[in-house]
């Protein structure tokens, strides 16, 4: 219920924040996380519950930090210098977490069968 209430909000901030820049963390987030997957994706439920599955494995591969990491920037949606505060490492640790995640995550999910 929650990813379901989650999805509808990010996609009604999609919609009324449509051709606007600088539109604060969650639009941040959304872009870089599309490089991992595309829209096209997600177009059935079919998919849309595989995806999920394959998220939820991988992040259970994921080390400690990198999980808590991931999960502060872009379930969270916080700042990189809030998610570096919270975890006690500087800004730039964060974002070289962020990015190898990020790519660990684009490998995992076109090796699923997910394109990007």
């Amino acid at each position: 219920m929650g990813s379901i209430t989650r999805n509808l909000a990010i996609d009604r901030y999609r919609k009324s924040n449509t051709g606007k820049r600088g539109n604060g963390e969650a639009a941040v987030c959304l872009e870089e996380l599309a490089e991992c997957i595309s829209d096209e994706n997600m177009s059935s439920f079919t998919d849309t519950v595989s995806l999920k599955d394959a998220l939820n494995r991988f992040l259970k591969e994921l080390s400690g930090s990198a999980r808590d990491i991931f999960m502060l920037r872009y379930w969270y949606m916080l700042p990189v210098k809030e998610v570096a505060k919270r975890c006690g490492v500087k800004e730039g640790t964060v974002r070289m977490s962020l990015s190898r995640t990020r790519q660990a995550l684009k490998e995992f999910l076109e090796n699923e069968g997910f394109e990007p």
